[in-house]
């Protein structure tokens, strides 16, 4: 995913429209912008997908009467010993690519960065197990990112990931925090969890900014009743999650480090 998208997002969490050092801009204007990022992904996508099929790839027959926008993936057919006839999160491999999001990969379930103009997101999966350090006063941004990777050739009876909870927690040992999130659904055989690691100082601690919780469609486009979520240190009911690219959701909350009481 391009830097710029997780710069958007992340400002755009912002409770009072201030984003880093008192740069103002409108919420509207942010998410215009993050739109069009992800549409400009999601567009890369079913271009990648209609050159494969073009070229001989298998492909699938589907009505887009009603369908808002074209399948981008249909996994079954574009990721070749890859295919999940059932439920199953963050499937794919993950990627940190910065200039374009290739098709068959997913982004880190749980990912964090300092919270400025220009947070600079995990570039490797070194850079994602290194241990971050921060300091008092320092606010940061938490993504997290879910994806149903079953084949959506199956029949959505079959596919879709049904009453999904996503659970944050965090965990100190020392001078170091553990901050995870764990997917979990009740048709879904194996749960998807990962973890990042924060270090502060002896006198320091990680707090949860309340009510920093926003939910992001796959196109960028903030869920409307999905904003001021309490994230972090929960259990969050997201419901069903259907199958493929389309029905992916970002989320995102902050954390700020704070002297120790």
């Amino acid at each position: 995913m391009k830097k710029s998208l997780f710069i958007l997002i992340i400002s755009l969490v912002t409770t009072n429209g201030v984003i880093a050092q008192s740069t103002k801009i409108t919420s509207s204007q942010v998410m215009e912008k993050i739109g069009e990022i992800l549409i400009d992904i999601a567009k890369a996508k079913r271009e990648a997908k209609a050159n494969s099929e073009a070229k001989g790839s298998p492909g699938n027959t589907e009505s887009t009467g009603s369908e808002k926008t074209p399948n981008p993936s249909r996994l079954g057919t574009n990721c070749p010993g890859l295919i999940s006839p059932v439920p199953v999160f963050n499937y794919f491999p993950v990627t940190f690519d910065d200039t374009s999001t290739p098709l068959c990969h997913d982004f880190p379930v749980i990912d964090a960065a300092l919270d400025t103009t220009n947070p600079q997101f995990s570039q490797s999966a070194k850079e994602l197990r290194s241990i971050r350090k921060y300091k008092i006063g320092d606010q940061i941004a938490v993504m997290l990112f879910i994806n149903n990777g079953a084949a959506s050739n199956y029949p959505p009876s079959i596919t879709t990931a049904k009453n999904v909870k996503i659970r944050t927690s965090t965990l100190r040992e020392g001078s170091i925090y553990t901050l995870s999130a764990r997917y979990s659904g009740d048709n879904v055989a194996l749960p998807k969890a990962d973890n990042i690691q924060i270090e502060v100082k002896p006198n320091e601690a990680l707090e949860i900014v309340p009510k920093s919780g926003y939910m992001y469609n796959y196109e960028g486009k903030v869920i409307l009743d999905q904003q001021n979520l309490d994230l972090g240190n929960s259990t969050f009911t997201l419901g069903d999650l259907d199958a493929d690219w389309e029905y992916s959701l970002f989320l995102t909350f902050k954390v700020r480090v704070v002297k120790k009481k």
